[in-house]
């Protein structure tokens, strides 16, 4: 008898692995969402360095793939496009990419924030 429950207990152990191992959730296959944020400014009498220098300050940002700066100096009106690709957010702590810091930046360039939005990245 006390083989017998000895069996049992490993036959009841070997069927429960591969419950476990199926389990097991494959986290290589991230999936990803694309946005792209614009941000209308004004911006008198600049220069095209401050503006290269803008959009590298833009394209360092976290989460952020690709940063253009379109500016028409004879109406001193531009617009920042910023490509954003990040995981999915699954969590409450998780990082995330985060627009005011567009608005900051412009205005620590001596830009006026002028109208923001987004819109997902659809390939064309």
């Amino acid at each position: 008898m006390k083989n017998w429950s000895y069996l049992v207990l490993v036959l009841s152990f070997l069927a429960s692995t591969p419950l476990f191992a199926q389990q097991r959730v494959n986290t290589s296959t991230t999936q990803e969402t694309k946005t792209i944020h614009y941000y209308s400014f004004e911006a008198k009498n600049t220069n095209q360095d401050v503006l290269n220098n803008l959009e590298e300050t833009l394209g360092r940002f976290d989460f952020v793939t690709q940063a253009k700066v379109k500016y028409k100096p004879e109406n001193g009106m531009g617009q920042i496009i910023v490509l954003v690709t990040q995981p999915i957010i699954t969590s409450e702590n998780q990082a995330e990419f985060q627009p005011t810091q567009l608005k900051k930046t412009l205005i620590n360039f001596g830009f006026t924030p002028i109208q923001y939005s987004k819109e997902p990245y659809v390939v064309k």
